[in-house]
């Protein structure tokens, strides 16, 4: 991981554990991409720092140019331990935690927690993919649904910004299931700009 991804990340591990309240009866895990062995001369640093702070780690092969970071995020989640954890909450090195989200998420019904559930980026991506308006050029039916955090409008494929992502177990099984299919029509149909399209799967 770069020198800014590690700054990020302890940023945001300690804003957590600072101002996350109930989140911290949570399992946090960090997930480190390692592109070759030259990563690996400061991991006992690193890892000590991250036990100092109660965190598990994990290591991914990092995903190497011309393939999108995306893939370092999906790889992460295919390590998610479906006989430890119901939920998954996914937040990006460079998220800050100012509040418990625990009462936001408990306030969400039951029958919505059973999607995909990611911040809103509507306008940037639609800005960008103005194609994304019509969802059906994207839309794998057997894909996970998607809604926005705190709301139940059911959005499409595509808008999603996955820097905060909160999925329950079946359906990031689902969800990862069914990726590499969506993966190779989005490749098919939208080849030059996969990178950010796929960020926002």
């Amino acid at each position: 991981a770069s020198p800014q991804i590690t700054r990020d990340s302890f940023t945001l591990i300690r804003s957590l554990r600072l101002h996350g309240g109930t989140l911290n009866k949570a399992t946090l895990t960090v997930y480190i991409p390692i592109a070759s062995k030259d990563y690996f001369f400061d991991a006992d640093e690193l890892i000590s720092k991250l036990a100092a702070l109660n965190v598990e780690v994990d290591f991914i092969d990092q995903t190497l140019p011309p393939s999108p970071r995306t893939l370092n995020k999906f790889a992460a989640w295919h390590m998610f331990d479906y006989h430890r954890f119901d939920y998954l909450l996914w937040l990006d090195a460079d998220i800050f935690v100012m509040a418990d989200p625990i009462p936001l998420l408990q306030r969400v019904p039951r029958d919505s927690r059973q999607t995909l559930m990611c911040a809103p980026e509507l306008y940037s991506y639609l800005q960008r993919f103005p194609h994304v308006k019509e969802s059906s050029l994207f839309a794998n039916p057997n894909l996970s649904l998607f809604r926005l955090l705190g709301q139940a409008e059911i959005v499409p494929h595509g808008v999603c910004n996955t820097g905060v992502i909160f999925i329950e177990r079946s359906y990031l099984q689902a969800f990862l299931y069914e990726l590499p299919k969506s993966m190779s029509e989005i490749d098919a149909k939208n080849p030059y700009t996969r990178d950010r399209f796929l960020d926002s799967l």
